[in-house]
C-alpha cells in the first residue's frame, strides 16, 4: 500500500471498542455485561488520572472523563515528555475495601515485575488495599499514596499519639496506628518509550486524589464513606451504580505499548449463569488490564491473525513493524507532514497524531497487569485457579511471556469475607483473643464457596474476559508523541475492520 492507513484511519475518527468496530467477531461465548467493564461487578469502583506537562512546561494531573488536555496537546501537534498517570480499583466501597476483606490470589505467568503487598495475600488469601496501577519507577509514590489516604482521610491526633477512626465509621475509638496493618498493593509497567520515566513525576498525592475519586463512588450518591459492605447478591441495590472505565491511551496505560502499536487501559465483563442456594442466578466476571507486551506478528483478533496481515500489507515499508517509531528529539519530522498531505489533511496530524515514516524501532518486551475480579463466592485457592486463566485470555491475542515481560495476575471476590477486627470476647484483651483460635459462622464463610465441579463457566469468562480487555486497550488507545519525540499511534482501526471483514469473514 502506498499510503499507511494508520494516517488516514487516525486523522479525526473517534476509536471504537473491539465489539463497536467488529460487531461479528467471536470473543466467547459468555454474553459481556451492561458495561463491559470490571465495573460490572457490584461495588468495584475505578477511577484514573493522567499525568503530563502542559504547553508552559508545568506538570498537570487530569481526571478521566473530566479532561481535554490530552487532546487539547496532541491538537496543537505539542509534544509531551510526560506521558504516565495512575489507575486506581478498589475492591470494594469505602471504608469496606479496609474493614471487610476479599479473598484474593495471585498468579506470576512471568515475574519480570512489581505488585507489592502480593507476598501477604499469598500468605493469607486476603485482600485489604486499593489495587494501583501505574509506571515502573512510581511504585514508591503510589505505595506511599496510599497510606496517605489512609491516614489522612482516617486517624485524629489525640493528644500526645495519634489515635482514632482508621476509616470514618470503619474502627473503634483509641485503637493506636500500629494496630492497623495496611500492605498497599501497587502493579507497574514501564512506560519509558513515551514517558521520561526518570522524571519520575507521579507523587503520592496524585494517588490519594485517584483514590478519594474512586472512594466517592464515581460522583454517586450512594457511594463515599457510608456505603454497605456488599453481599453476594449478583444486582445489589445499595451498592454505588456502575461506572463506565475509560480505555486506551488512560491512567497508569496513558504511556504504554502493545504489540507493535499504542496500548494501554483495556476492561471487560462476562456474565455467568449459577445457582445459589438452589435458585438460578447470574456471577460476573470483571477483567481490567494495563496492556504493555508483545510483538507484532504475533497479534491476533480472535482467530484472525491481524498481525501476519499486517507484516504481509507492509513488508519492505517503515510500518513492516506497526506503529512506534524513535524520535529525532524534536518531535515531528519533515518526513510527518510529507505522508499526512498524501493522506489528504495538509499535514496537519502529522506531529498531533504521533506519526512518523521514519525511525521504526521495536521497545523491547514490556509487561502486562490484570486485575480480575467477581462476586461469585470463590475461595483462595479457586481464586488462584481464576488467575491462571487470564494466561489463556493473553495466549488468544498473541501472548506467551516473554523472558523480560512482567506478567502478574491478581484476582479478587467481592462476596463477603472475613472481618478485619471481629468483635472482641467479653473477658478477653485484643492480643489474648488474637491468640485464642476462634470459629464463627462468618458471612463468605458459612454461605459456602463455589464447587470446584461448577466453575469451569467463571474460567471460560475469565478467559474471554482477557482478551478482549486487551483488544479494547489496543482499540482505544490514541496516538502519543512522548520524549524525544518518540511516538505510538492506535493500531489503525480501518484497516483492522477490512482485514476482518473482507479476508475473515468478520471473524465468525
Amino acid at each position: 500500500m502506498d499510503i499507511p492507513p494508520t494516517l488516514k484511519d487516525e486523522a479525526g475518527q473517534p476509536r471504537q471498542r473491539v465489539r463497536e468496530l467488529l460487531p461479528d467477531l467471536h470473543l466467547g461465548f459468555h454474553p459481556p455485561g451492561p458495561l463491559n467493564a470490571i465495573t460490572d461487578v457490584p461495588g468495584v469502583l475505578v477511577s484514573a488520572l493522567e499525568i503530563f506537562e502542559d504547553d508552559d512546561g508545568r506538570i498537570v494531573a487530569e481526571v478521566t472523563g473530566r479532561r481535554d488536555g490530552l487532546g487539547r496537546r496532541r491538537q496543537i501537534g505539542k509534544t509531551s515528555d510526560v506521558n504516565t498517570g495512575v489507575t486506581v480499583i478498589l475492591p470494594r466501597p469505602n471504608p469496606a475495601w479496609f474493614t471487610t476483606a476479599c479473598y484474593s490470589s495471585i498468579f506470576s505467568f512471568n515475574g519480570s515485575g512489581e505488585l507489592t503487598g502480593s507476598h501477604w495475600i499469598k500468605e493469607t488469601g486476603l485482600l485489604n488495599s486499593p489495587i494501583v496501577l501505574t509506571n515502573s519507577f512510581s511504585v514508591g509514590a503510589a505505595y506511599s499514596g496510599i497510606y496517605e489516604f489512609a491516614i489522612r482521610g482516617s486517624l485524629r491526633s489525640q493528644g500526645r499519639g495519634l489515635k482514632g477512626d482508621m476509616l470514618q465509621g470503619g474502627a473503634k475509638d483509641g485503637m493506636a496506628l500500629g494496630d492497623y496493618f495496611l500492605l498497599p498493593v501497587v502493579g507497574e509497567t514501564y512506560d519509558g518509550f513515551l514517558n521520561d520515566i526518570g522524571r519520575m513525576v507521579v507523587k503520592p498525592e496524585h494517588v490519594l486524589n485517584a483514590i478519594e475519586l474512586a472512594a466517592a463512588g464515581g460522583n454517586s450518591p450512594t457511594g463515599g464513606a457510608d456505603a454497605p459492605i456488599p453481599d453476594r447478591t449478583p444486582n445489589n441495590s445499595q451498592l454505588p451504580p456502575s461506572r463506565p472505565v475509560h480505555e486506551g491511551s488512560t491512567g497508569g496505560g496513558t504511556g504504554m505499548l502493545t504489540m507493535g502499536f499504542k496500548g494501554g487501559t483495556g476492561t471487560s465483563s462476562r456474565i455467568v449463569p449459577g445457582i445459589l442456594h438452589g435458585e438460578p442466578t447470574q456471577w460476573t466476571v470483571g477483567c481490567l488490564v494495563q496492556s504493555n507486551f508483545g510483538k507484532l506478528e504475533d497479534l491476533h483478533f480472535g482467530s484472525v491473525p491481524v498481525g501476519r496481515e499486517w507484516k504481509r500489507d507492509f513488508a519492505g515499508t517503515e510500518w513492516r513493524d506497526g506503529c512506534i517509531f524513535a524520535g529525532t528529539g524534536s518531535g515531528g519530522t519533515a518526513s510527518d507532514v510529507s505522508a499526512s498531505k498524501m493522506a489528504g489533511d495538509g499535514g496537519k496530524n502529522a506531529a498531533q497524531e504521533g506519526f512518523t515514516a521514519t525511525n521504526p524501532t521495536t521497545p523491547p518486551d514490556g509487561s502486562i497487569i490484570v486485575i480480575l475480579s467477581t462476586n461469585a463466592p470463590l475461595n483462595p485457592t479457586q481464586l488462584q485457579r481464576l488467575a491462571k486463566r487470564a494466561t489463556v485470555g493473553l495466549s488468544r491475542v498473541g501472548g506467551f511471556g516473554a523472558n523480560s515481560s512482567g506478567d502478574i495476575f491478581l484476582a479478587f471476590s467481592t462476596a463477603p469475607g472475613p472481618q478485619r477486627e471481629p468483635e472482641a470476647m467479653p473477658g478477653y484483651s485484643t492480643w489474648e483473643a488474637r491468640r485464642a483460635a476462634r470459629v464463627e459462622e462468618q458471612v463468605g464463610v458459612d454461605g459456602g464457596f463455589v464447587q470446584d465441579t461448577t466453575i469451569n463457566g467463571l474460567f471460560e469468562a475469565a478467559a474471554e474476559a482477557v482478551m478482549e480487555a486487551v483488544l479494547n486497550a489496543m482499540c482505544m488507545a490514541e496516538g502519543v508523541v512522548g520524549v524525544e519525540g518518540n511516538r505510538a499511534s492506535g493500531i489503525p482501526l480501518g484497516w483492522v475492520k477490512k482485514v476482518v471483514e473482507e479476508r475473515y469473514g468478520g471473524g465468525r
